[in-house]
């Protein structure tokens, strides 16, 4: 499969698939975003909304838990407070960290790590 890059402003939002979240799921979503604190800052209405659109929200609402439970495992165990390290985690672990190529106080061990979460 062939990865293309594509501007943020270029993505047209999918329908609303799910006019309504139970609200189990939404108080997950609530859930998670507590965890990601000030480093995952898209607007809860938007995240519910984005979820609306997916397909199969429960699956992508468990992909984000699993995130956001590495994300708090992995700054506790190394003891990360500074913000901009944290941001760093959580980029790390939504892209993998294959194209994390700027200064960071995360060594290579750390990534590496943290692609394996």
């Amino acid at each position: 499969m062939k990865t293309e890059k594509v501007r943020v402003e270029d993505i047209i939002p999918g329908p609303i698939r799910h006019p309504v979240l139970a609200p189990e799921l939404i108080e997950r979503i609530r859930a998670f975003k507590e965890v990601l604190g000030d480093v995952e800052q898209c607007p809860i209405e938007t995240t519910i909304e984005n979820f609306q659109r997916d397909m199969h929200p429960e699956r992508e609402v468990e992909v984000w838990e699993r995130i956001a439970r590495a994300y708090k495992d992995f700054i506790t165990e190394h003891t990360i407070t500074e913000f901009r390290t944290r941001c760093d985690v959580l980029e790390v672990l939504l892209t993998g960290g294959d194209d994390f190529d700027h200064p960071s106080a995360l060594t290579v061990e750390q990534i590496a790590e943290l692609k394996t979460s």
